[in-house]
């Protein structure tokens, strides 16, 4: 869910995830079918706890939501964007509903086309991070592995956007076995753990986003400090 259109983030979160610059990640990961329909309402009232208002816009799937919950939507003066296929039908067509009737058709398809930002990241994590493989008998399992999933494929966007030179289009796998891939010396001392990266093609990149000769404190191994040695 996009609100405000702003600045914001999705991740397969059950709760608020502060983020840079005053972006905020939201998801279920764990969404019943028996209580789908209220998913979005849920969010509304999250939203209005975390910032104490109500979000400008939302743009979600039909399934999270009914038409008596649109209504309830459109009654606090949020406007929505929603898609319906309606029907057991061969080629059913698409419904798009709105309350904002006084925007243009093709501005409210081109937003709507923003949330498949969001499907492509899936499909990221289920191509590369294998999230779709998840298994386990006790949910809490799931639960954690989808978040350490979120979380890797955080850090390749990160990682993208600081080394630049196009990156930040590439895919997490394209990614790993361009920069993360790699042959390394390690040598852990008593204060700090030292990193020696093998020579490779790709590591001009990474000197050029400055990632080499710098130092990053490690609290939970031990206050030892991180380093990668430039090559």
């Amino acid at each position: 869910m996009f609100p405000g259109w702003s600045c914001w983030s999705f991740a397969l979160r059950s709760r608020f995830r502060p983020t840079p610059k005053s972006c905020r990640a939201w998801a279920n990961a764990a969404v019943a079918k028996g209580v789908q329909n209220d998913e979005v309402l849920w969010f509304v009232e999250a939203w209005k706890q975390r910032t104490r208002q109500l979000p400008a816009k939302l743009v979600f799937d039909s399934r999270l939501t009914t038409y008596a919950n649109l209504a309830r939507l459109d009654a606090t003066g949020i406007a929505f964007r929603t898609l319906r296929r309606p029907g057991p039908r061969p080629r059913p067509p698409t419904l798009l509903i709105t309350n904002q009737l006084d925007m243009p058709p093709r501005k409210l398809i081109d937003r709507y086309a923003r949330r498949m930002v969001i499907e492509d990241t899936i499909a990221d994590a289920i191509d590369f991070l294998h999230t779709d493989a998840l298994s386990a008998m006790v949910p809490m399992k799931i639960d954690v592995d989808v978040r350490l999933t979120v979380m890797a494929s955080t850090l390749y966007r990160i990682l993208a956007k600081r080394i630049g030179h196009r990156c930040e289009t590439q895919k997490p796998a394209k990614l790993f076995r361009k920069f993360v891939n790699a042959g390394a010396t390690v040598e852990i001392t008593e204060h700090e753990i030292v990193v020696s990266l093998g020579r490779r093609a790709y590591n001009s990149f990474l000197t050029g986003a400055g990632l080499f000769d710098t130092a990053e404190r490690l609290p939970w191994l031990g206050e030892r400090t991180l380093r990668l040695p430039a090559i």
